[in-house]
């Protein structure tokens, strides 16, 4: 796994293929920028904080995700859009998109040491979404939706409605936790309540459950409105069917 994983990042960065953005950019900070990029997988993305850790500006930092998300090797997922009477996260969350690739960056080799690192649930989060990026139908889009207080729904399914810009309606919300005990706190029954989705699902890591079969540790009446559990495989069959 490794020896791939370092065989496509070579790839990537070849003197070949980092010409093809319109700047010459080099290959040595380029998987800097990767490296760094793992560190801060799943989290929203701060172009400063990025260029003062590579020692470089904000806008050629730019141009470094920008080849980075061209070669499809990393996703910037963005925040919903709207308005809304609560102060709202802006900026796009930044993803690894292989998981693989991103195990290796961050030294990772196996699952148990997966399992016992802090890299656990934000790995889970991007394969998830990444799963669901390969069934989703193009007329529906991917966001995140988070609050002032951290409260957040990793994943917000709209459908391009040929609205104008802001007006995204979103049909489904997605939790993505990791963990044998789920989390509905409060702050999650109100960002759930903040969006009129018509489904809710919670996806965890390892749970196999049929769908709306609750885990023995959960009852129904603790599950806010229209939320239900529910394994990665019966989501993706579910959204690859979405019209």
């Amino acid at each position: 796994m490794a020896n791939r994983a370092e065989r496509i990042l070579d790839k990537i960065i070849s003197a070949d293929s980092v010409p093809l953005v319109g700047h010459q950019l080099d290959k040595h900070s380029i998987r800097h920028c990767l490296e760094l990029i793992a560190q801060l997988n799943g989290n929203i993305l701060n172009f400063q904080v990025l260029a003062r850790a590579m020692g470089i500006s904000g806008p050629t930092v730019l141009r470094y995700i920008r080849f980075l998300e061209a070669s499809f090797i990393i996703r910037l997922l963005p925040a919903l859009p709207g308005e809304s009477k609560k102060r709202l996260a802006k900026a796009p969350k930044i993803y690894i998109r292989d998981a693989g690739i991103l195990h290796h960056l961050l030294g990772i080799q196996s699952l148990r040491a997966l399992s016992k690192s802090t890299w656990q649930t934000s790995s889970w989060e991007g394969y998830v979404i990444e799963e669901i990026a390969k069934v989703l139908p193009e007329k529906f889009q991917m966001y995140y939706y988070r609050t002032q207080h951290a409260a957040e729904i990793q994943l917000v399914i709209t459908k391009n409605e040929k609205l104008s810009a802001g007006n995204e309606k979103p049909t489904i919300a997605i939790l993505i936790q990791t963990g044998s005990i789920p989390m509905i706190n409060r702050a999650l029954r109100n960002c759930l309540s903040d969006l009129p989705s018509r489904k809710n699902y919670i996806v965890q890591a390892n749970y196999q459950a049929e769908p709306g079969k609750e885990p023995a540790n959960v009852s129904a009446d603790s599950l806010p409105a229209n939320c239900y559990y529910i394994s990665l495989a019966n989501l993706l069959q579910k959204l690859s069917h979405l019209r």
